[in-house]
């Protein structure tokens, strides 16, 4: 539009406003040109700037930052495994420093246990504790009667009661030591009532008429042979 309107101007001004007019065009140009210039140069820094390699240059670097990067990995599996096997026979020399100490330790041992064992059996055995008793006591019998009056202080014993059959062998009155509901010693022995032969003749017919399966079920054994089977050990016998 510049150059459209300065030349109608040209022709239609007279010819020293034309001379002028050519300056101008010629000025018009060079300012022209130059925008188209750094238009240029802005588009080219917009474009270009960035990156001054061609794209081959670039996957060429992108290949060869893989090949550095698979040969570091490669590097650090090497030193890894080298690692391994340096700890390993680190671990299989410390367990053969190991074994060595212990067996020079174990061996130290039993050598003094032995030295100990041959020192002590070269002395005498050490004297075996004497507890003096005083002259009344050496007598076992006398020292059993002592301690028996020191007892019967506070509960006197009647040996008169006793020698004449009362109460039991044990020194047990009869109507002491009975449970609440049986009635039955709970101390003192009970002769048994029928011997080992007669026992068995009643345990194994009670067995047979009452289908008892022993040490399982009583069968029809009544309540009462129930505890008459028990008094007698039938399970023993059987």
């Amino acid at each position: 539009l510049l150059f459209f309107f300065l030349f109608q101007g040209s022709m239609n001004a007279p010819v020293v406003s034309r001379k002028l007019s050519t300056s101008m065009i010629v000025f018009a140009a060079c300012v022209l040109g130059l925008g188209f210039g750094l238009f240029g140069i802005n588009y080219w820094h917009a474009t270009k700037c960035s990156s001054d390699r061609s794209p081959d240059e670039i996957e060429d670097m992108v290949i060869a930052l893989k090949n550095r990067l698979l040969e570091s990995e490669s590097k650090v599996l090497k030193n890894e495994i080298m690692m391994n096997k340096l700890i390993a026979s680190m671990q299989a020399n410390l367990y053969k420093l190991e074994r060595i100490e212990y067996n020079e330790l174990s061996l130290r041992a039993n050598n003094e246990a032995v030295e100990i064992a041959l020192l002590l059996a070269a002395h005498p055995a050490p004297p075996m504790p004497v507890f003096p008793l005083d002259s009344q006591y050496e007598n076992a019998e006398s020292l059993a009667n002592a301690i028996d009056d020191l007892f019967s202080k506070d509960n006197p014993v009647d040996l008169d009661y006793y020698a004449a059959g009362n109460g039991d062998k044990n020194g047990k009155d009869p109507s002491e030591g009975f449970f609440m509901d049986g009635g039955q010693d709970a101390v003192g022995e009970t002769a048994p009532a029928i011997t080992d032969t007669e026992a068995v003749a009643t345990c194994t017919e009670w067995k047979t008429k009452y289908n008892v399966i022993v040490g399982a079920s009583w069968g029809d054994l009544p309540y009462d042979l129930q505890q008459k089977w028990l008094e007698y050990s039938c399970d023993y016998h059987m």
